[in-house]
């Protein structure tokens, strides 16, 4: 009887495995490899905090079209408005700081309040390409019938053609299909 169990969960663990792995496999083709196109039109632009060059991209889509607004969110408390802006100062205006969420499910959540208040039907959300997948997927639960136009950002260390082999990559890989996994 024991013999069958443990065959049984061995089948049940390589299952679950191969899924997982398959799954990884279509996550990680979700993950954007090129640049969004800079003509986009929407009604705002929404930047989630949490990397490298996603301030600068979404100040620098803001600058393109003053006519719309922007929130940052998930800012610190201390952060000040002025420290984010320092190379586009003449959007500050235009800008509005998120400082409540911790989580993307946060950032969502600010979002969709900021979002209805403004009477907004169309974004482009400005994150880190890793993580645009699972923001993408959070965002369109708390807000369905809003039009989300991703713009990924790249980070200088997330190297996607060598997530094999990069460890840092790799592990952020991981860490976000996971999150993925958790968010769906």
């Amino acid at each position: 009887m024991f013999k069958i169990a443990c065959k049984i969960s061995a089948v049940t663990l390589f299952t679950l495995l191969g899924l997982w792995l398959g799954g990884l496999l279509a996550f990680y083709e979700r993950i954007p490899a090129q640049e969004a196109d800079i003509s986009i039109d929407a009604d705002a632009i929404i930047v989630l905090t949490g990397g490298d060059k996603r301030i600068e991209e979404g100040a620098k889509l803001l600058s393109r079209n003053k006519t719309i607004e922007m929130l940052i969110t998930g800012v610190g408390k201390e952060v000040r408005l002025e420290e984010l802006l320092q190379n586009v100062p003449e959007v500050a205006n235009s800008v509005t700081l998120g400082r409540r969420a911790k989580t993307t499910i946060g950032n969502a959540i600010e979002a969709q309040e900021w979002v209805e208040s403004k009477n907004i039907n169309s974004i482009i959300l400005v994150t880190a390409n890793y993580h645009m997948p699972r923001a993408l997927l959070v965002f369109r639960q708390f807000l369905p019938k809003l039009k989300i136009t991703a713009y990924p950002v790249f980070p200088a260390d997330f190297k996607r053609e060598k997530w094999l082999i990069d460890a840092n990559t790799r592990k952020l890989v991981f860490m976000e299909y996971n999150k993925y996994l958790l968010s769906y």
